[in-house]
């Protein structure tokens, strides 16, 4: 997981509570042969937003609106480093 690259515990752990509730929402709506791309996606996409966030849900709320506006095609795919 790239949460390592966050430094402080506590983003970690709102990383990782983020990252549970988040795939929870969105996990039936993805095929199986995709989980494991869309695990990393959502990781790296929760990486991004951490900084910026005011808490878990709006880490989760922000990482939700880019994986709608992505799958709209309101914006381009981010893509895992």
């Amino acid at each position: 997981m790239p949460f390592s690259s966050l430094g402080d515990p506590a983003d970690i752990a709102r990383a990782y509570a983020a990252w549970d509730a988040i795939w929870e929402e969105v996990a039936e709506r993805i095929p199986d042969a995709h989980h494991d791309r869309e695990k990393r996606r959502i990781a790296y996409l929760i990486v991004e937003f951490a900084p910026m966030a005011l808490d878990e849900e709006d880490l989760k709320r922000n990482v939700l609106l880019r994986l709608s506006a992505v799958s709209s095609g309101v914006t381009r795919p981010v893509t895992a480093r």
